[in-house]
């Protein structure tokens, strides 16, 4: 199974995999909303500024010839200074459902 994140309507578009230093992926039958957590290296400065919350993200599940889409929107994000490189940021984003920021409240 492969995996690819694309920040829908942004000129970020889909993170390239060598940028992505950290990802898990969180869902459960005891939680209401799935969640994500993703730290990019190398790109913090190119994308801080194109962040925002509510930015709608996907997250792209493709094996075996099917494809899952999660919609998710960022939830928060913050720059995490690098130990190992002092001239790269790493950018922290922590995603949620799209579900949580629909405001129809089911009615």
């Amino acid at each position: 199974m492969t995996c690819y994140i694309e920040f829908e309507d942004s000129p970020i578009g889909i993170i390239p995999s060598n940028n992505i230093i950290r990802f898990s992926f969180n869902c459960s039958i005891y939680r209401i909303f799935s969640m994500a957590k993703l730290t990019l290296g190398g790109v913090a400065k190119k994308y801080f500024n194109e962040m925002k919350s509510g930015l709608p993200v996907n997250i792209v599940f493709e094996g075996n010839g099917k494809t899952y889409v999660n919609k998710m929107k960022v939830l928060s994000f913050s720059k995490v200074p690098n130990k190992q490189i002092d001239v790269s940021d790493l950018l922290e984003i922590t995603l949620i459902s799209a579900m949580y920021f629909d405001k129809s409240g089911g009615t």
